[in-house]
């Protein structure tokens, strides 16, 4: 055993390897995660604002979704719309499962709506005071 040595030159680079490439992935995932997500998360916990409401950073995507006649966007990407508190919303006959919190057409108060552009602007006749632009030609 003792003419037995084992040649331990290239364990470091090894090491430095392997953890770049679990780095590399931890990076990648943050990234994809921030941008499905809209960065909501990271600017609402630097700001402070984890309890306040996102209505303009909503208003201005359906608008930039509208001026450039992205249908994608405007009538099939979801949107959380977030109250700082509990609002009343109002909605319309719809697909009212797909709405979280709300139950039945009619009046209820929540603290967020998910949905997209379009169907903020033809499921509900109130959002809590939040106007969504209406731009229904472009999901025709």
């Amino acid at each position: 055993m003792k003419g037995l040595s084992l040649n331990k030159k290239g364990e470091s680079s090894m090491l430095t390897t392997v953890f770049a490439i679990v780095l590399g992935v931890v990076v990648l995932v943050i990234l994809i995660w921030g941008f499905r997500t809209n960065w909501n998360f990271f600017s609402d916990t630097v700001s402070g604002n984890l309890g306040t409401t996102n209505a303009n950073a909503v208003i201005s995507g359906c608008q930039v979704a509208c001026d450039t006649s992205s249908k994608g966007d405007y009538c099939s990407n979801p949107r959380t719309l977030k109250f700082g508190d509990k609002r009343k919303v109002i909605l319309l006959a719809g697909n009212i499962s797909s709405f979280e919190g709300i139950g039945q057409a009619g009046a209820v108060e929540v603290k967020q709506v998910t949905a997209t552009c379009q169907v903020f602007v033809t499921n509900f006749s109130e959002l809590g005071g939040v106007t969504i632009p209406k731009c229904l030609p472009v999901c025709a």
